[in-house]
């Protein structure tokens, strides 16, 4: 593909200046000093080694991030599905609107019901707890 009209003629111009003697150039040619030319470089591994070694930095940058964010993510996870699992009736609970109440009925189909004030019973799933405040005793015998 030929290059477009204006490109032609900015080129034409940069050479009939580079041989007219010293005319000004355009403003664009102070721009090629930035330019470096690229070299191939020869590598002193080949095969499967020298794909292996590419990698090598790549497959630390997400163990790095596996162990930094991931797996205390799960741990977080766990441990908070492993909490609103243990809810029973009686116990103190925080919301995630800030709301504290206390547990009156839990329900197998993650509906709990709590009481919010004196006769005030809001219905809301487990997974909106995010705290258990005071938990209750278990029952002897």
């Amino acid at each position: 593909n030929p290059p477009p009209p204006a490109l032609r003629i900015r080129a034409r111009d940069i050479r009939l200046r580079q041989n007219s003697g010293g005319l000004p150039l355009p403003p664009l040619w102070g721009l090629t000093m930035f330019i470096t030319p690229a070299f191939a470089q020869a590598t002193g591994t080949s095969g499967a080694a020298g794909a292996l070694s590419s990698f090598i930095p790549l497959i630390l940058i997400f163990l790095i991030m596996y162990f930094l964010l991931i797996r205390p993510q799960q741990k977080k996870l766990k441990d908070h599905r492993a909490m609103v699992d243990a809810l029973r009736r009686g116990d103190q609970v925080l919301t995630q609107g800030g709301i504290i109440g206390k547990v009156l009925k839990v329900n197998d189909d993650g509906i709990l019901e709590v009481e919010i004030a004196d006769g005030v019973k809001v219905r809301m799933q487990r997974s909106s707890i995010t705290t258990v405040m005071n938990k209750t005793e278990p029952a002897q015998g």
